[in-house]
């Protein structure tokens, strides 16, 4: 029998060093090294730029592509940030550094002009600096920082240039200019009318905005009529003494047929003095009280031609214009146009015009027939507003606004005279302060003239919307929110 032999191998291997030192294990972390600045500096709005890192590992080499990079960047909000880079080897040796970011407000202030731009000033008066606001989205309202430099000259004609300049706590500079434009001004000439000399005259006091002037009725420099919203005044010597002659609810214009013969638009009808206003008798207005959809006064525009001849516009139905011819005690209706009346006005109860739709029709029977014409006829006296000129009577020139007229001064008010002169008030919207002004075109000379800049005021309801030129050396302005009257004159 056989017998069989086993030979057992056992075979066994270490690993150690020079020394057969058996190794440690690996603790050492990688290291992780921030490429670009730190801290990294950056401007508002813009990108965010990740300038990234390198890891090195003492055993597992260049780990750079395992860096984990987390970030509180918020490139839309000025401030201080961090973007940490973490990277772990294999042996699970963790490590993780910091970038500070900063991101910066890089948006310069932003400078707002008040006032107008360019600004007209008359030569010889006092500069008028109408000022600046400052905004910066992180500093807020810098206005009284704003550093204001000027070559306005006031002695001398000319153009010039006021800049306005701010910093904001990053170092944003910004600067605006304001176009400054010395003029001519008439008022030095020698013969200059209306050369600055007025006064103010107050009927009584009230502070109540519906008892304000809103129209004067002047016969000469010394005999007329002021109407507030409330009261009826008359003076006999250009406005030293006043005389009261009524309390109602005014809704519209005084007419003066003649010193005794008057008619007053009021609350609830028309209102008529044969003795000087000593008494007064109400008729009705035709059409209803109160307009049906709007629930609004039917006020209308009431004018009489003579001492029975009157007529009406609708205040509901603008396009409706009715006539009496027994001082008010009937109404017809006598035309209904197709557009919104804008102005009209009769020399007589037969001869009128109605300007509507920016279309002149013109009438000789009393309103029974209406035609269309470019120009009124020499007899009337009436001056119509159209965009950007005055329409006058035929044998006259029309007249071009002023200059300055635009979307920010306006136009507010106007009267004329028989000679063709106008006065006009002008409201500069951006000013903070002169914020009307008074003009005068004279037709002696086919010039406009800046008269004066009108005292400001305090409520933001007033206006400066009733004026009356009288004659040659005589103006009156009236304040809406008072009853104060300014008298403009020539010594």
């Amino acid at each position: 029998m056989k017998k069989l032999c086993y030979l057992f191998l056992f075979l066994a291997f270490a690993c150690s060093d020079d020394d057969n030192q058996t190794l440690e294990p690996d603790t050492i972390a990688p290291e992780i090294t921030i490429l670009g600045e730190n801290p990294q500096t950056l401007n508002q709005f813009t990108d965010y730029v990740e300038l990234g890192a390198t890891a090195l590992d003492n055993i597992d080499g260049d780990v750079s592509a395992a860096i984990q990079i987390t970030s509180t960047v918020n490139m839309d909000v000025a401030g201080a940030y961090e973007a940490t880079y973490s990277v772990s080897d294999i042996a699970g040796n963790e490590v993780s550094v910091i970038r500070e970011v900063i991101v910066e407000e890089d948006t310069a202030p932003e400078i707002t002009i008040l006032g107008d731009n360019p600004q007209l000033l008359m030569q010889n008066t006092d500069y008028v600096e109408l000022g600046a606001t400052a905004l910066d989205v992180i500093d807020g309202d810098i206005t009284d920082a704003i550093v204001i430099t000027s070559t306005v000259d006031m002695d001398l004609l000319g153009t010039y240039e006021v800049t306005y300049s701010v910093l904001d706590s990053a170092g944003n500079e910004v600067s605006a200019i304001r176009e400054v434009i010395v003029e001519e001004n008439p008022n030095s000439a020698i013969n200059a009318r209306f050369s600055k000399n007025f006064i103010s005259e107050t009927l009584d006091y009230c502070e109540q905005s519906y008892c304000g002037t809103r129209q004067l009725v002047f016969s000469n420099q010394n005999e007329g009529f002021v109407v507030s919203g409330v009261d009826l005044y008359k003076t006999i010597d250009s406005g030293e003494n006043w005389e009261h002659l009524l309390n109602q609810d005014i809704v519209g214009d005084l007419i003066v047929i003649s010193n005794d013969i008057m008619f007053l638009n009021i609350y609830d009808g028309v209102i008529k003095t044969i003795n000087g206003g000593a008494t007064w008798t109400t008729f009705n207005k035709p059409g209803p009280f109160t307009c049906p959809t709007t629930s609004f006064l039917n006020t209308g525009i009431v004018y009489f031609a003579d001492e029975q001849n009157g007529f009406f516009q609708d205040h509901c139905d603008k396009e409706k214009l009715y006539k009496t011819n027994d001082s008010g005690l009937t109404w017809q209706l006598i035309h209904n146009f197709t557009s919104e009346i804008q102005q009209y006005s009769f020399i007589d109860a037969n001869n009128g015009f109605v300007y509507a739709d920016d279309i002149l029709y013109l009438t000789s029977d009393g309103g029974v027939n209406f035609n269309v014409v470019t120009i009124l006829p020499s007899a009337f006296s009436s001056v119509i507003e159209k965009d950007d000129h005055f329409l006058f009577p035929s044998g006259t020139e029309n007249v071009p606004k002023p200059s300055i007229v635009d979307s920010n001064n306006t136009l507010e008010a106007y009267d004329t005279n028989d000679n063709g002169d106008i006065v006009v008030t002008i409201n500069h919207q951006n000013n903070p302060i002169n914020k009307w002004s008074l003009y005068l075109y004279e037709s002696a000379s086919s010039s406009w003239i800046f008269v004066d800049y009108l005292p400001d005021f305090d409520q933001a309801y007033s206006s400066y919307k009733s004026l009356q030129i009288v004659n040659d050396y005589t103006m009156f302005v009236g304040r809406s929110s008072s009853r104060d009257l300014l008298k403009y004159y020539e010594e």
